[in-house]
Order: C-alpha cells, then structure tokens, then sequence
C-alpha cells in the first residue's frame, strides 16, 4: 500500500475555512486492477469541522476521508475511566454552531472513536465524572446545538447519562439538578457521591442566569 503526503485538493480549499495542526489519514477506494494496490492519502494539515469526513467523501468520488484523532471541539467533558485506563472525551461544540454527539477513548497513544449502540445526544459545555466505586462515567446536563437542517435553537439540558464502558445508558431519577450547562462534577471517593456544582443557563430574554447549588450523585438519586 502506497502512502502519499499531498497538498490540499481544490475542493477542500474551497471547504476550509481554517486547519487543525493533525494529520488525517484518507483511504483511497480499492483498485479494480490486480495490480494496482490500494494507496492511503494523508492530507496535513487535518480538515476542521469546517470540512467533516463525510462532507469531504460527499465530495468527492476517489478518497474517503477516515477521521483518526476528534474533530476540533470546544465546550467538550473528559474523565479518566481508572478501571479501563483510558480517558473518555465527549461531545463538544463546532465553529459551525452544531455539536457532537461523540465519544473517544484515549490510552495515551491513540485516540479510538466509540460507537455504542445509545449515547447521549449532542452537546456541549456539559460535564463528566468517574464513580471508581461503581465504574461508572456519569454525565449530566449541558446545552444542544444550533440545528442547521430544522433551525432549532440550543436549549440547556437536565439529562444524566452514565457509561459502563461499553454503552451509554440514561438514567431517570424522581429528582434531578435544573438544566444547565458550564457546571463542574468530580468524585468524592471518600463518601462514594459525584458532586455536581454552579452553571449557568439562559432565560426567557436571553440573560444568563447563574447556580450557586451543590448536588449529590449515589448512583440512583440527586440530592
């Protein structure tokens, strides 16, 4: 299998508007001659999400774009799941206003994109924690994305979510922290609770109204 380092492709030039500083590998489809291999391209720098894989393999019919390393995101929660030794990543907001519902593993030297069966729905600017007692990710709230195929407006979001490390699974206490997104979450291994703190969300008039609230975690309730 040949590889080849090339420049950007005209149509990739007129889908970027910026680059990210990380290669992204591009396999070539097959080729029908015996003896003609199969060649990897590897275009540097990697697109952003200006130019997602699947837009890039849209348009055009000789590469398709494989992503290698998570999208370029902000607003994204990480946690070390101590039981798998990988930290988890997941979500994040784009440039473009849209979110990702994505979920990476990294083991310090590669990062693998997940894909369970349920995760939780695009977001971003939510946070994670990991119960090492119960080996569980759990995550809560944050806020959706701009929709740019309904038009939807981003909402906050009261949702929470945990991950045995095979599947995400949402959880649906009585009680549940008001829907917010910027908060912080860490694990009190001593008492056994993930702690959950602050946030903000944005009313009716679209002002920024702050928490200054402390919640609870034990695996079944919020208090």
């Amino acid at each position: 299998m040949a590889v080849t380092r090339v420049p950007w492709l005209p149509v990739v030039v007129c889908l970027l508007l910026a680059a990210a500083p990380s290669a992204v590998v591009a396999q070539a489809p097959a080729s029908t001659s015996a003896s003609a291999p199969s060649a990897v391209v590897v275009l540097d720098p990697a697109p952003t999400d200006w130019a997602a894989p699947e837009e890039l393999a849209a348009a055009s019919d000789t590469v398709k774009w494989v992503l290698k390393i998570p999208p370029t995101v902000y607003g994204h929660a990480m946690a070390y799941d101590s039981a798998r030794g990988r930290v988890v990543l997941s979500g994040g907001g784009a440039i473009s206003g849209s979110s990702y519902a994505d979920t990476w593993d990294w083991d310090g030297n590669t990062w693998v994109k997940r894909t369970p069966a349920t995760s939780p729905p695009a977001r971003s600017f939510h946070a994670m924690a990991y119960d090492s007692a119960r080996g569980h990710l759990v995550l809560f709230g944050g806020v959706s994305g701009y929709d740019i195929n309904d038009g939807d407006l981003p909402h906050d979001l009261a949702d929470t979510w945990e991950s045995d490390g095979n599947t995400w699974v949402q959880r649906t206490p009585s009680t549940s922290p008001p829907a917010r997104h910027g908060h912080a979450m860490a694990y009190d291994s001593a008492r056994g609770r993930v702690v959950l703190f602050g946030g903000y969300y944005e009313d009716e008039d679209f002002q920024y109204q702050y928490f200054a609230d402390t919640w609870e975690w034990d695996g079944n309730t919020w208090v």
